[in-house]
């Protein structure tokens, strides 16, 4: 029973706030830490795929570094 509970909270303690990984992201992309930024949405994405702003937004940064054609 106490093995669940703390499984519960490591798990819910690794997913972010979509609203917070999305306003990090544009501070590391003003800041011109892309490769943070992309990492950052990687992440988010992994944890939610259909985030449309997360994914917009990682699209935006590689084509702007020139990772995507």
């Amino acid at each position: 029973m106490l093995l669940k509970i703390l499984k519960g909270r490591a798990a819910s303690r690794t997913l972010m706030d979509p609203d917070d990984a999305l306003r990090r992201a544009g501070e590391l992309v003003n800041e011109s830490r892309h490769g943070e930024a992309i990492a950052l949405l990687d992440r988010l994405l992994s944890s939610m795929p259909d985030c449309v702003d997360g994914l917009v937004l990682r699209a935006v940064v590689k084509r702007a570094t020139g990772q995507l054609a």
